[in-house]
């Protein structure tokens, strides 16, 4: 009896390690997938993100040409190459704009150089006839409203011109002056009192720069006096190459919008005796009239920051 109870309860304990063998092996199976699942899991993701480096916006052919403007003006022959490769782009997007620019540019860098001044007379081969306009530039009043000899001496030599060529018409030119004189009406009227004949004479009294000397009159020639064809310029010595350009470049494209040439044809200086470099006026002259005003005003307050690198 005891040998079957020994037996049975063997049995029974084989059973038992057995049935909790096979629970053991269920509970594991029954916890597989119990966790979290793999989204659920907070994992700290680091993840690199690269700005695209910022690219500048494609310049116009105005804003090239701009460019080569104030390298011609700050560097001069310097800046050859760059202003060759500037200009090829520019005609690229605007052949037109391009050529005749780069033709400018041209006549700066060359022309301009080997420009000889004529003192106190115009040359005597020029029309006598209405015309040609001899065109005196302004400059600075006094305070009192009243010229300074510099402006007497460019007058003076307008009248001599004037007499030379007594068919053609007086140009006064400048805005500039105090609250109650412009320098263009100034001069006007010490012409007058030296026998000028009244109808003769024309004013322009709004411009404030070289630039504005140049856009203005030729506006004023091209509208109300349909029988100018020539320009003679009459300004101080060191002023005639500055001078000269601008009205070039104004006068080149008027003609072009109207099909009415009018021509820059020669000079007549007064004689100061000073030494000055000009170039960055003309720069900023042709900014004006190429229409990139703010590049111009950066110029005339002596601010170069806007002259590229040669790099």
């Amino acid at each position: 009896m005891r040998l079957f109870n020994k037996k049975k309860n063997k049995k029974r304990k084989r059973a038992g390690i057995a049935l909790g063998a096979l629970l053991a092996v269920l509970l594991i199976f029954s916890c597989v997938g119990c966790g979290p699942k793999e989204s659920e899991i907070e994992t700290e993701v680091t993840t690199e993100t690269t700005t695209p480096p910022e690219t500048e916006p494609e310049k116009t052919a105005q804003e090239l040409i701009g460019d080569a403007l104030l390298l011609r003006g700050n560097y001069g022959e310097g800046a050859n190459e760059k202003i060759e490769k500037i200009y090829a782009e520019a005609i690229e997007k605007d052949p037109e704009q391009g050529m005749f620019w780069k033709d400018m540019d041209s006549y700066w860098a060359e022309d301009l150089e080997d420009l000889e001044i004529n003192y106190d007379e115009l040359p005597y081969d020029l029309s006598d006839g209405e015309n040609l306009a001899i065109v005196i530039l302004g400059y600075g009043l006094k305070s009192d409203g009243t010229m300074k000899d510099e402006l007497i001496d460019r007058l003076q030599v307008g009248l001599y011109c004037s007499w030379e060529y007594p068919n053609a018409y007086i140009v006064c030119t400048g805005g500039g002056g105090v609250p109650d004189a412009k320098e263009a009406d100034v001069m006007g009227q010490w012409l007058l009192e030296e026998g000028l004949e009244e109808e003769r004479l024309i004013i322009e009294n709004q411009s404030m720069t070289t630039g504005q000397n140049a856009m203005n009159t030729g506006k004023l020639l091209q509208e109300d006096y349909p029988e100018v064809d020539e320009i003679a310029i009459v300004t101080s010595d060191y002023h005639i190459p500055w001078a000269m350009i601008l009205f070039k470049a104004e006068t080149d494209i008027l003609s072009q919008k109207s099909g009415r040439e009018i021509t820059v044809v020669a000079h007549a200086a007064n004689e100061t005796g000073r030494k000055v470099n000009t170039d960055m006026s003309k720069a900023a002259g042709l900014l004006e009239i190429l229409g990139d005003s703010s590049r111009a005003a950066e110029i005339y307050r002596k601010d170069y920051s806007s002259v590229p690198d040669l790099d």
